[in-house]
């Protein structure tokens, strides 16, 4: 994802990552939305995650945090993105 930071004895609670991401990405809200819309497609016919879905491009603020909350599972995780170099 390229939000990469130092892991700290504590991680941040997923609105202080909001902050980070808000202030990082010139708008950000606006390409989660756009993002949530290209999902649609994807979740057609996936009754749980097309109203997971719904949910999120209804509630901007909740779609906002789950989205801090990911970037966080992801650095917590310690996965390496993928080089693409096939080795």
């Amino acid at each position: 994802m390229g939000h990469r930071r130092p892991l700290t004895g504590h991680a941040p609670p997923p609105r202080s990552v909001c902050q980070q991401v808000r202030l990082a990405h010139a708008h950000p809200r606006e390409q989660l939305a756009a993002g949530l819309a290209e999902l649609e497609q994807e979740t057609a016919g996936l009754r749980g995650a097309g109203e997971a879905l719904r949910v999120l491009q209804i509630d901007g603020d909740l779609a906002w945090q789950c989205y801090a909350a990911a970037l966080l599972a992801d650095d917590l995780s310690g996965d390496e993105p993928e080089s693409g170099s096939g080795t």
